[in-house]
């Protein structure tokens, strides 16, 4: 029995962490504090060009409630309860946040993306306006509100 709690809270502090993570990202992203996600891609994953945004928030949530319900599962595991219900609920949800990920990490509606980045798309998304952000940001003063373009 010991060992059962001990499973479920390691299994809880890594689900909230991850959860932590990628909420992090996701709001980093919006703020402009977080751009080197637009130079990247994740390997093997058909994601869109605004991945980094929106997605990533979606990634959180969908962590969080897959892993709660499989989380009440194991605190079930005695009930009268089918043991497949919270893994046809975390199945469910998985299933739907990986779709609405996909889906908005290929079409964010314009007023969804934050200001930094429609000015982005706007110049014209150029990628090597981000990396010269992102030297500037690594080499000149740490003030956290520099997200214009020619960082004064």
């Amino acid at each position: 029995m010991t060992d059962h709690v001990l499973f479920l809270i390691v299994y809880a502090a890594l689900g909230l962490g991850g959860f932590a993570a990628f909420m992090t990202a996701c709001v980093r992203s919006y703020r402009g504090a977080y751009r080197s996600w637009m130079l990247t891609r994740p390997p093997l994953l058909p994601v869109g060009r605004h991945w980094g945004l929106l997605p990533l928030g979606i990634a959180a949530v969908t962590l969080l409630l897959a892993g709660g319900a499989l989380f009440a599962e194991q605190l079930m595991r005695y009930s009268p309860r089918p043991a497949e219900f919270g893994a046809g609920v975390a199945a469910a949800v998985v299933v739907l946040g990986v779709v609405l990920s996909l889906v908005f990490s290929h079409r964010l509606p314009e007023r969804w993306k934050p200001g930094w980045y429609r000015d982005w798309e706007a110049r014209g998304a150029d990628r090597a306006d981000i990396s010269a952000w992102l030297v500037r940001r690594r080499t000149g003063p740490r003030d956290r509100r520099d997200t214009s373009e020619n960082g004064q």
